[in-house]
């Protein structure tokens, strides 16, 4: 028999690529590292390449956007030591401590080496003259892997001191609804960092009196009937969102939360299921895109243990009476 199920809406998008910025007063020098690296991938995820023409114009892009993964610095551009002067901003000022620099120079001599590196925590020194195309690969590579190491390891601090706090505000809300609802925000901070869907999940509990939604946010609240309706959205349900918003695996995967308890990280999102003595379950679902804030298994773990014990200080309507 055929589902008269909807095509579900959801895609799972492409990953975004790691961006580049390549910083040098000769133009032709973006375009053949844009060439080099074209077609580069690291873990699944291609490359963006920016230019700019000066040690001001990187300062300004880089004070706008602070997502690139790597910086291919000039040392010699209005000034001498011009790249350097950039790399003191991008380290003691920006604060950017994850970007990783690669300096780069057709004047050897101009810097030393040595003295550089350590002062300013260069990823890479080259000469243009060993820009070939293998190397300018290999470096960008491993600038990258550093970058998305030192990314996981800032989340995982932050996964901490936010878990601290969660444990704090989540046990002895006692309500379902409140403990869902702050649970759902504290797992949408750690895992959802506003992506494509920006902030999107749900919470399930599961109990005697059958499956109930008890907290939504983002795509899974149920919109206004009607362009014109300006009101509040509408509570949604399991159905409307299983129909609606989940594709044939999320579906499977929300039925097996459902019956097992766990964590899941899938490419959409991540799963969390946790039953207390009683039979008493929830459920929770946040969307991810794909990257789960550069969280571990072991990190997603304990936020699932924090939901748990949250989850057992829930006054039910039988346990009241």
């Amino acid at each position: 028999m055929e589902s008269d199920l909807p095509v579900p809406l959801v895609r799972r998008p492409a990953l975004p690529p790691w961006r580049i910025l390549v910083v040098d007063d000769a133009e032709d020098v973006f375009h053949s590292t844009r060439m080099s690296l074209k077609d580069l991938t690291v873990e699944d995820r291609g490359v963006e390449l920016v230019y700019a023409g000066s040690g001001a114009a990187a300062m300004e892009r880089l004070s706008r956007e602070r997502d690139f993964a790597v910086v291919f610095l000039d040392v010699v551009m209005e000034r001498d030591h011009s790249g350097l002067s950039v790399a003191h901003w991008i380290r003691e000022t920006a604060g950017l401590d994850s970007l990783q620099i690669v300096l780069r120079t057709g004047q050897a001599g101009k810097a030393p080496e040595d003295e550089v590196a350590k002062r300013y925590e260069i990823h890479a020194y080259i000469e243009k003259t060993e820009a070939v195309r293998q190397k300018l690969r290999t470096v960008a590579s491993t600038a990258i892997r550093a970058h998305r190491t030192l990314e996981t390891l800032k989340a995982s601090r932050t996964t901490m001191e936010t878990l601290a706090r969660a444990t704090r505000a989540l046990i002895g809300r006692g309500s379902p609804g409140g403990t869902a609802e702050a649970g759902l925000s504290f797992l949408l901070e750690m895992v959802d960092r506003g992506g494509v869907h920006g902030r999107s999940g749900f919470a399930i509990m599961q109990s005697d009196f059958g499956d109930a939604l008890v907290a939504a946010e983002g795509v899974f609240r149920r919109p206004p009937r009607g362009k014109g309706d300006l009101a509040a959205p509408e509570t949604a349900d399991i159905a409307w969102i299983e129909a609606n918003l989940l594709d044939a695996e999320d579906r499977d995967r929300l039925h097996e939360a459902l019956v097992s308890s766990g964590v899941q990280c899938t490419e959409t999102g991540v799963w969390m299921s946790m039953q207390r003595d009683d039979a008493l379950r929830l459920v929770f679902y946040a969307r991810s895109d794909g990257l789960v804030g550069g969280l571990g298994r072991d990190v997603l773990e304990l936020i699932a243990g924090t939901l748990g014990d949250a989850a057992s200080k829930i006054v039910t309507p039988q346990a009241a009476e």
